[in-house]
């Protein structure tokens, strides 16, 4: 298992990782965005956005209803750790169809979003194994 960041290098990988993505999507046509065959599964460029913009809309709503008092449901309700592969087709069912806009304008949104969790959340919460719920041990 690797060496756990504290916040200020986690959000310094954020940012590097992040700035390579955008390197990349800039560089592209929406025409290349939509086409289809980048993965073996025959997702999209587009596809993986709505794939990424889904699993963060997942983990925001597992910090939000912790922060609730309430137990989430990890991954997500009516889905085990085992059924992964079901959950990821129906977050590709959803943004599929969606329009590029939409989707970037998400994966924009998202992102911040999350950055915005990851700064509220005190260093010790967000390093320590086990403190969300739904995270485990």
């Amino acid at each position: 298992m690797g060496k756990r960041l504290g916040k200020k290098a986690l959000l310094g990988e954020i940012a590097i990782e992040r700035e390579t993505l955008d390197g990349i999507l800039a560089a592209l046509k929406p025409c290349q965005m939509t086409a289809a065959g980048v993965t073996a599964a025959g997702w999209s460029v587009k596809d993986i956005l709505g794939h990424l913009v889904g699993w963060q809309a997942l983990n925001l709503d597992w910090h939000e209803r912790e922060c609730r008092g309430e137990v989430p449901e990890v991954p997500a309700r009516g889905f085990g750790w085992k059924d992964v592969r079901q959950l990821n087709q129906q977050i590709f069912r959803k943004h599929h169809r969606r329009p590029l806009q939409a989707v970037l304008s998400d994966y924009r949104s998202f992102h911040q979003q999350m950055l915005e969790l990851v700064e509220r959340v005190p260093e010790k919460q967000l390093t320590a194994i086990g403190h969300f719920s739904w995270t485990g041990k």
